[in-house]
């Protein structure tokens, strides 16, 4: 008796989220299946399983059912529930016709993969769904940009915010975001205290003050929500921190490298947030200091006698430090590293390009 995997999986973290439902891919694909067949769900879905990665538990225990002979089929809504991308696309079609696998798709019932039309018809899939994926990311990052530029914010609600709504209880477009009070009370109480605490510290006063967290949506299996309220913990502290910049009333894009004034109100005030600041950079024991950044140019690039990549090293010697380039697999002796480095910039200086190179260079710019 044969044996199929419907496989199913559904991008957004919502269950009610704009996406094909799991049980309408199971629906669909079971009603694909022969009689008298046996079959097995696989599923991805919830916590952006995205197409364009591998990197998904169901798929990869797809692949390793139809590799070890468990399955003689695969079924699925859309060919797009497997990949949304070419070349995994591609492989996916080379392991199910090395092991003889039926590929069975809901959308297109009557399509056939094993035939010479078939084989083209799946190559044109493939080109649609990776340039799908990749229209999809132009947008989303052209939106995004657009929205930093104009100030505005895209994600979820930062703690201190929540998202304004009309009288009908909509969200006002453009999305506006509006300060919590109560919440807003508390990511100025921990601006405050970190001046003199760390972020474990901070964590712990807050919950032996009985200060709450935002409750956690928690989305039952029969449909229902409930809501959970979570301890402070370090990183929880450390996520309202790093996010000071925006509290000040800026938006911020790739962790701090650029930043506008938001539309939003700001929580925290310059003199709060500055002295915060200052006061972290002051919490170091005497005699304790950041770690220097030791800058090794060749780390990787030169090897040693035996052929292994040679990787930086430090030795502190009467309060002075000494770099090496050391390899880590073999005794070879290590070497100076400022004297490796002044060999190779010396040879840079004085490497010229063979003559003809020269001559094939300028006869190629003489054509152009």
């Amino acid at each position: 008796m044969s044996h199929f995997a419907i496989y199913v999986r559904r991008s957004y973290k919502r269950a009610d989220a704009a996406d094909v439902s799991d049980e309408t891919q199971v629906a669909a694909a079971k009603a694909l299946l022969p009689p008298d067949v046996t079959f097995e769900v696989i599923s991805d879905s919830g916590g952006h399983r995205s197409g364009y990665s591998d990197e998904r538990v169901g798929y990869q225990r797809l692949i390793g059912k139809i590799r070890d002979g468990s399955v003689q089929g695969v079924a699925v809504y859309d060919i797009s529930r497997l990949a949304r991308n070419a070349r995994l696309m591609l492989e996916l079609r080379d392991e199910l016709e090395a092991h003889n696998v039926t590929l069975l798709i809901a959308t297109m019932p009557q399509t056939s993969f094993d035939t010479a039309i078939g084989r083209y018809v799946f190559l044109q899939i493939c080109g649609a769904a990776q340039l799908q994926r990749d229209l999809d990311s132009e947008r989303m990052s052209a939106m995004t940009k657009s929205l930093f530029l104009d100030g505005r914010h895209r994600g979820n609600d930062p703690f201190g915010y929540r998202s304004a709504r009309d009288e009908r209880g909509a969200l006002k477009r453009p999305r506006q975001l509006e300060v919590v009070p109560d919440e807003a009370e508390v990511v100025r109480l921990v601006f405050e205290k970190y001046a003199t605490a760390s972020t474990s510290v901070i964590a712990q006063e807050l919950n032996a003050e009985g200060v709450l967290r935002r409750p956690k949506v928690v989305r039952q299996t029969d449909g229902s929500v409930t809501h959970e309220h979570q301890p402070w913990t370090r990183d929880a502290v450390k996520d309202i921190v790093r996010r000071g910049r925006f509290y000040l009333g800026y938006v911020v894009e790739k962790r701090g490298l650029d930043e506008r004034p938001g539309h939003h109100e700001a929580i925290v005030d310059e003199l709060t947030y500055n002295a915060a600041i200052i006061g972290a950079r002051k919490r170091f024991s005497p005699g304790e200091r950041p770690k220097p950044h030791r800058l090794y140019l060749l780390k990787g690039v030169i090897a040693c006698e035996n052929g292994h990549p040679m990787h930086g090293a430090c030795r502190v010697s009467r309060g002075q430090e000494w770099r090496y380039y050391v390899c880590r697999k073999c005794r070879t002796p290590s070497v100076r590293a400022d004297d490796a480095e002044r060999v190779v910039v010396d040879a840079i200086k004085t490497m010229t390009l063979p003559p003809s190179v020269i001559d094939d260079a300028r006869t190629e710019l003489a054509r152009r």
